[in-house]
């Protein structure tokens, strides 16, 4: 229990951050803020004590908090859900341990209004019907193929490799001086017809736009 507190207050402090920002900005969507410098200021080891005896949620826990939380900042087209009912979908290639923590944040929360369901996938499944798919690092040698997949689809996807961009992700977690941070390439989102939040733009380590 105190663990998932922890990360629960990580995620709140994210959404502070998102709020601040917003705030002095303004917050439209679309709106480009380039090389933000604004983190998170836990650790990236595996959750446990910290130098003043409180718990510490480790790098998985927060993937999955921010996982569970970046479709609050993204426009989707209306064509990305069938009807109203439709449940926001995320999907998670490879990553065990971060898609169990997922399942588990996710529980009982909602996107825009629509409750989140989480997929694992296979190595041979489809994309149809996922709003967000994450590539596990274990997926590395995959990458360049999946990206293509989902590259031109209202698809967000998020990845945790180095310099994953180029070949078309659209978030990629990294890791600086113990942070976990994101970067997020605006080109492909935008050839995806999907739209990013000035307030998610505003706190990514940094941004690409061309």
């Amino acid at each position: 229990m105190r663990q998932r507190l922890a990360v629960l207050l990580t995620l709140g402090a994210f959404l502070c951050v998102l709020c601040g920002f917003a705030q002095g900005q303004g917050g439209s969507t679309g709106e480009s803020v380039s090389h933000a410098q604004v983190g998170d200021d836990r650790d990236e080891e595996p959750a446990g004590e910290s130098r003043d005896g409180r718990r510490n949620p480790g790098a998985t826990q927060i993937k999955a908090a921010f996982l569970s939380k970046f479709g609050d900042f993204v426009e989707w087209p209306p064509a990305a859900f069938a009807g109203a009912g439709e449940p926001f979908v995320i999907g998670v290639l490879g990553a065990a341990a971060l898609v169990a923590e997922l399942e588990r944040v996710a529980a009982g929360r909602t996107v825009q209004g629509r409750p989140i369901t989480v997929r694992r996938l296979e190595k041979e499944d489809k994309l149809e019907g996922l709003h967000v798919l994450f590539i596990g690092e274990d997926q590395r040698e995959r990458l360049p193929k999946v990206l293509g997949e989902a590259a031109g689809r209202a698809l967000l996807t998020v990845t945790e490799v180095p310099e994953p961009l180029a070949a078309g992700s659209m978030i990629n977690f990294v890791s600086e001086a113990g942070r976990v941070r994101f970067d997020i390439a605006l080109p492909p989102a935008e050839r995806s017809r999907l739209r990013i939040s000035a307030r998610l733009l505003a706190v990514a380590r940094k941004v690409v736009k061309s």
